[in-house]
């Protein structure tokens, strides 16, 4: 597969976390339900910090953050297989290890891609086209676009390891952010998934009838703000089509600026939303409501509001993720 790359405080307090970790091929099935208590918050400004080197390197550096358990290895060495050999991206696994052996995962996955992958380490920086691995008795989390590590809590009854770093990405990274759910036990990542897309970023999640335990990727679908759900290799294409549409065709134009079709089609398009949701959304033509129906755009592979447009009319589940999402960024917006 061929794609081109996508256009381009100090703080790491203990925080709580559940459960004891396993090796992942020998993790125990935990309680599906999705813990309704959000993941704790670093305790930090979002963002890069204005001037930062970071932010003036990285500004456009996609971040993505893949959580899996039982039976991911295979999902991960899949999915970085299906990659370009520089994606243009950073990545982060996190994955149930056991706490108590040393992990071989950084090295069986530089087997599978021309990306350097090297197990985190304290106050490591995000670099493009690297392959951070959690390290076994570590909690991780990203702040300014460096990584964190704190000591896994003892004493824990339920692994939330993926949450915990999937609430400081969506936190840090905002829409360059992108959490992938892959095979395992439990409901780790579900709520961290609902941060990430809160702060405009980009969820995905295996196939349930792909992945070898279903219990995480099912109870991050149940949330209902999964962007895609696609087999392992799909959501690596899938991920390289969405960063590299939005390099391509950018935002939409502020609504002032849309003419003829484009500017019906954007009428139609929120008449939509206030028929089937009955919320009228016209009088917030604000371009971060533009923003949010073109990541829709992105995600669904619509190059212009008038196919999306006929997508709606066809697909009435998209209007009402279409609302959830300029609902979430409204309400932001004029709080």
């Amino acid at each position: 597969m061929s794609h081109e790359n996508p256009t381009s405080s100090e703080s790491s307090r203990p925080r709580d976390q559940e459960g004891h970790s396993t090796d992942v091929e020998g993790d125990a099935p935990s309680d599906p339900s999705p813990d309704d208590t959000e993941p704790p918050v670093p305790d930090r400004s979002s963002g890069p910090q204005p001037g930062s080197l970071y932010e003036a390197d990285h500004q456009d550096l996609p971040v993505v953050g893949i959580g899996a358990s039982a039976d991911g290895l295979q999902a991960l060495r899949t999915f970085f297989e299906a990659l370009p050999d520089a994606p243009g991206m950073a990545f982060i696994v996190i994955q149930h290890l056991s706490p108590d052996h040393e992990s071989s995962l950084a090295d069986i996955l530089q087997h599978e891609t021309e990306m350097t992958v090297v197990q985190a380490t304290e106050d490591t920086p995000l670099s493009r086209d690297h392959v951070y691995v959690i390290p076994p008795d570590r909690q991780i989390l990203v702040e300014d676009g460096i990584l964190h590590l704190n000591e896994l809590p003892d004493g824990e009854l339920k692994r939330t390891t993926i949450d915990f770093f999937f609430r400081s990405l969506g936190e840090d990274q905002q829409e360059r952010s992108v959490g992938i759910i892959l095979s395992g036990t439990g409901s780790d990542g579900a709520a961290g998934l609902q941060v990430i897309k809160r702060h405009g970023g980009l969820t995905m999640v295996q196939d349930l009838e792909e992945a070898g335990f279903e219990e995480m990727p099912r109870n991050a679908i149940n949330t209902g703000i999964v962007d895609v759900v696609a087999s392992v290799g799909e959501l690596a294409d899938r991920l390289m089509d969405f960063f590299e549409s939005n390099a391509q065709y950018g935002p939409l134009q502020a609504p002032d600026d849309l003419k003829g079709d484009e500017r019906r089609a954007l009428d139609k398009i929120l008449k939509r939303v206030r028929i089937l949701t009955g919320h009228d959304l016209a009088e917030y033509k604000h371009p971060t409501v533009l923003r949010r129906i073109g990541r829709r755009m992105q995600i669904l592979r619509r190059e212009s509001l008038q196919d999306y447009y006929h997508y709606l009319e066809s697909h009435n589940e998209e209007t009402s993720k279409l609302f959830s999402e300029l609902l979430i960024k409204v309400t932001q917006f004029f709080r």
